[in-house]
């Protein structure tokens, strides 16, 4: 933000306020085709208007979303589609479901297998019988697909019995999820690659992400962001936030669900903002005129008087 508003709310001209943001406490969803506990609308315990600047502080989210989805759930096997149960596992938990959705599809014994040292899948055949695994069409981003969990690239594989993937797979999911707000995001200048999957029309701005959050723990336990930074604010102008705000989160980028389903667990948010205050006083000691110290005092959108 600018200069003048850049002092940890300590300014004289503007008002610190910050919001502590509960999903579990809201009463209305932004969208009424989700729950208000993944897309809350929140509305403010205080008048909120003149605002200048924003900035997220602090998020807290719990690992209880599901990194295999109805969205990138299934691969071909052979000409067979395998579906994989929704859910988050850990590695291992992934190579045995894996292992028992491709068995029986071709003759003999068709396994799955994870080697940490790698960090790599292996799908074999005891035949051996080769098989073939689709991801896709070639150059497919791995959004509608299982390619990315698996570690497999986009496309057809070569048709062998024993099939080591060529990347590392990401069991855990995306290495960090969005917070984003469809009021508040255009607002924010955050930047996303200008020509990634979610903004392939090369503006990489004006999106509804206000937030990346590190992935930094596994299934099950709750995920932390602190802003490493929290000297710089996002400049709004002059903002009425009475209407209320909304936030929701995303796992990683491109088609995956919006809003995130935490599957009835709640996330928080804490928010930082800065009002510019309706009237203020400039002390001038240095200042005199006909032996008076001269002060200055100014009101929001009006103009200045000096005593």
């Amino acid at each position: 933000m600018s200069a003048d508003g850049n002092n940890f709310g300590l300014n004289g001209n503007y008002e610190y306020n910050e919001f502590e943001i509960d999903s579990f406490d809201a009463l209305q969803a932004y969208n009424p085709t989700y729950t208000s506990l993944n897309w809350p609308r929140i509305y403010f315990g205080k008048p909120l208007t003149n605002v200048v600047a924003v900035k997220v502080l602090q998020v807290t989210v719990p690992f209880k979303y599901y990194v295999v989805n109805s969205l990138n759930n299934t691969f071909l096997f052979n000409a067979t589609t395998v579906t994989l149960d929704v859910g988050s596992y850990t590695a291992s938990e992934l190579a045995t479901h894996v292992g028992t959705k491709v068995n029986g599809i071709i003759a003999g014994t068709t396994s799955c297998s994870y080697v940490a040292a790698t960090m790599k899948f292996t799908i074999s055949n005891s035949t051996p019988t080769a098989f073939t695994l689709t991801f896709g069409s070639a150059g497919n981003n791995g959004t509608t697909n299982a390619r990315i969990i698996l570690g497999y690239n986009a496309g057809v594989t070569a048709s062998s019995a024993t099939q080591v993937a060529p990347n590392v797979a990401q069991w855990n999911g995306p290495p960090y999820l969005y917070l984003n707000s469809a009021t508040l995001g255009a607002m924010i200048n955050l930047y996303l690659n200008g020509d990634g999957i979610v903004n392939a029309n090369g503006t990489g701005a004006d999106g509804p992400q206000i937030c990346m959050i590190p992935v930094n723990t596994t299934r099950d336990n709750t995920i932390t962001y602190n802003d490493p930074d929290p000297q710089k604010w996002f400049y709004v102008g002059s903002q009425n936030f009475n209407a209320g705000l909304d936030f929701y989160l995303t796992m990683g980028v491109g088609n995956q669900q919006v809003p995130l389903d935490l599957n009835g667990s709640r996330f928080c948010v804490k928010l930082g903002i800065l009002q510019s205050k309706d009237q203020g006083n400039d002390n001038m000691p240095s200042a005199r005129h006909n032996n008076r110290v001269i002060s200055r005092t100014w009101q929001a959108g009006g103009n200045m008087m000096q005593f």
